[in-house]
């Protein structure tokens, strides 16, 4: 007779070790020690009463404009911890709320009238600093860079002839600028940019040059520039 035998494998590998309490006690610590993702209160609002939100007032605060039949509203929240706080009421539309470089101050545009705007200067904590009404049907406003108590406002009328101001928050001055082209851009404290359009012969490029506030004389920086 023939005999077969027929011999398992043996498995040779050893078994997986189990974690002792010690590792499970580590692996516990470890994950109550990661960093946890942030978590956001959100805005509670009226339906349809959101118009738009303006920007960041610090770095947990940001500025939000809400309407409503009586006018406009600007208000602060804390997306961390909820707190939400009325800054300002107006009884006229909020056309736009603009942020000061440093956060130091908020501008609010509001509109009266169709030819006529109200600029209204507040510190980030709601005290109002100055309220000017400027003639106008659009506006368009560049706050200083290099100090932020100083605003430069275009205002233009209906057929777009143009004045423009330099609103001084610390002085509650609005003293107009004699620059020749609409639109200036800051380039040192008391220094502006600005594209010296050719209006009799159009073309894509013009010479840029500065304006100094306070002799109110120009000189030439560039020649042949398309945009600043």
């Amino acid at each position: 007779f023939l005999i077969f035998i027929l011999a398992g494998c043996k498995n040779e590998r050893n078994p997986a070790p189990q974690p002792s309490s010690k590792d499970e006690s580590s692996l516990i610590k470890e994950k109550s020690t990661r960093v946890q993702p942030p978590t956001f209160k959100p805005i509670q609002i009226d339906d349809g009463a959101f118009n738009t939100i303006s920007g960041w007032l610090d770095n947990d605060t940001i500025l939000y404009i809400t309407d409503s039949s009586s006018g406009s509203n600007v208000h602060s929240h804390n997306l961390h911890n909820g707190d939400n706080k009325l800054l300002f009421e107006s009884s006229f539309p909020i056309v736009s709320v603009l942020i000061s470089p440093l956060r130091e101050y908020f501008l609010v545009h509001s509109s009266p009238s169709t030819n006529e705007a109200l600029i209204t200067v507040y510190t980030k904590d709601g005290q109002q600093v100055l309220e000017k009404k400027i003639p106008s049907t659009e506006v368009n406003i560049e706050w200083n860079l290099y100090n932020e108590s100083s605003i430069l406002i275009t205002a233009f009328t209906e057929d777009w002839e143009f004045t423009v101001w330099n609103l001084n928050c610390e002085e509650a001055t609005l003293l107009e600028v004699s620059l020749p082209q609409p639109f200036g851009y800051w380039l040192k404290e008391n220094e502006l940019l600005y594209l010296d359009w050719d209006l009799e012969t159009p073309s894509l490029y013009a010479n840029l040059k500065k304006y100094n506030l306070l002799t109110s004389e120009s000189s030439d920086v560039l020649s042949q520039v398309l945009q600043v």
